[in-house]
């Protein structure tokens, strides 16, 4: 599913926060214009102090803002994970449903539901208040690239161990399986306006 387009950035930045946020990687997000270009198949992880499902939340989607449009799209899709910051890995939590051939738009948020593995609709309710990487996948000729935010929603605020921005296995085409376990790759410092939403 998309949303209708956001307007171009020029000098300006907008708060982009939507209703039924339950956990993203600051708490207030301003919208910069800068972007990072994802790699085809390549896993990415964002993460940061607001990745955290609380305590008896549902999680049922996952969001990313886009810049530059993706040419030719065959598969995208987004997912939870559990940070294992001593063996640099994360264990899959929740998938959503995969965008196939679907465009995605510059400017433009797309959201996905989770699902379960059989491909029903699904959800990841938190027992207990649990930090999260929210991760996606594009596999296109071109990848969209992702939006991020800006450095006065997170300057501060990022200084401790926790990435905003690292990557992990490559040559991926469909999700994967529910607790299977990703090697964490280099860590970048770019924080991705993205968003999970839930009740």
């Amino acid at each position: 599913m998309t949303s209708p387009a956001y307007p171009p950035l020029a000098l300006s930045e907008r708060l982009w926060r939507p209703p039924g946020v339950i956990a993203a990687p600051t708490a207030a997000a301003l919208v910069s214009t800068g972007t990072v270009t994802p790699t085809s198949g390549q896993v990415y992880y964002i993460g940061g102090p607001g990745c955290v499902i609380p305590a008896g939340k549902t999680a049922r989607s996952i969001s990313f803002l886009s810049g530059a449009a993706a040419v030719s799209p065959t598969n995208t899709w987004f997912f939870l994970a559990m940070p294992d910051d001593e063996f640099a890995m994360a264990y899959i939590l929740a998938s959503t449903e995969q965008a196939g051939t679907a465009a995605w738009p510059a400017n433009t948020v797309k959201t996905l539901s989770l699902e379960t593995a059989d491909g029903g609709s699904g959800a990841f309710t938190a027992a207990v208040d649990t930090p999260v990487y929210i991760g996606i996948v594009q596999v296109a000729t071109t990848p969209a690239t992702l939006r991020g935010l800006s450095a006065s929603a997170f300057v501060g605020i990022f200084m401790g161990s926790r990435q905003y921005f690292a990557g992990g296995p490559s040559g991926r085409t469909t999700p994967f399986d529910m607790n299977q376990g990703l090697g964490m790759g280099a860590v970048g410092l770019f924080p991705c306006a993205c968003f999970v939403g839930g009740d």
